[in-house]
């Protein structure tokens, strides 16, 4: 990026259900992030290659199996100097073989309620901007 981010943190969510996409917004929006919706892996191409991204929330209606080799395609498609942490939401309870393979900072399996979800933003944003600035 080569530039110091500043502003509110943004944040992608990837979301193939449209009510979830619009309450995603809205919970992280009056949180005070700037937050960009989508609904599938193509738009969020285009969105990681034009706008400057802090996280990924990825959650779709897929065997988590799926939703890891989204997560893979996402991660091929970012710069190596890119790494935006990945948040994976899942309500399947399987085990998901590979998972850190994916470079994800975080899985979250069966989101309990979006205090959960916020701790981990919390957490990984100022980690990713840290790692940003280090490579300008």
């Amino acid at each position: 990026m080569g530039k110091k981010e500043e502003g509110n943190p943004s944040i992608l969510v990837v979301e193939d259900d449209q009510e979830i996409r619009k309450g995603m917004k809205q919970l992280l929006a009056r949180k005070g992030y700037r937050v960009i919706v989508v609904a599938d892996e193509q738009d969020a191409f285009e969105t990681i290659s034009r706008k400057s991204i802090d996280l990924i929330v990825l959650e779709q209606d897929l065997p988590p199996i799926e939703v890891l080799a989204l997560g893979h395609r996402i991660r091929r498609h970012l710069s190596p100097k890119r790494q935006i942490p990945l948040v994976v939401l899942s309500a399947s309870t399987d085990r998901v073989p590979g998972k850190l393979a994916v470079g994800y900072r975080e899985w979250v399996i069966n989101l309990e309620d979006f205090s959960q979800l916020e701790v981990l933003i919390k957490d990984l944003i100022p980690r990713r901007r840290k790692a940003a600035a280090n490579d300008a």
